[in-house]
């Protein structure tokens, strides 16, 4: 019997230039499948975010399970502001527990308190994933 598939690596990135900056909360369309041990969730910026205030950005889940998908909120990285990065080579680890999810979901993001004007951030989700 086959216990588990293997670790796999997920990553993506959010790009102002792509996406826009506007206050609220966006699908990033990263899947991760059902059954996936989530290890480590971590983000880093190859080009520094900005704002014209106190903006925060929060990393979430979007459970694919459901229709429409529904949205919690800083599931993945609690909502940091966005001075927490100060070089492109920060990277900041959001949870400090592993956990499974039964069921498939997406990484979205959501933006507070002020809007960004520029940005990127790239996220890397390790996981393994299981048969059952």
């Amino acid at each position: 019997m086959i216990i588990q598939n293997g670790f796999q690596i997920y990553t993506g990135l959010y790009d102002f230039a792509v996406t826009g900056g506007a206050i609220g909360s966006y699908n990033l369309e990263i899947p991760v499948p059902s059954f996936a041990i989530i290890h480590e969730f971590s983000v880093c910026c190859p080009v520094l975010p900005t704002s014209a205030g106190a903006a925060t950005v929060s990393f979430d889940n979007y459970d694919l399970s459901v229709s429409p998908p529904v949205l919690f909120v800083g599931s993945l990285f609690a909502a940091t502001l966005i001075a927490a990065w100060t070089s492109t080579s920060d990277v900041l680890v959001g949870g400090t527990e592993p956990f499974k999810s039964n069921v498939p979901f997406s990484v979205g993001i959501s933006i507070g308190a002020f809007a960004l004007t520029a940005g990127q951030f790239q996220i890397t989700i390790r996981a393994t994933l299981l048969d059952f």
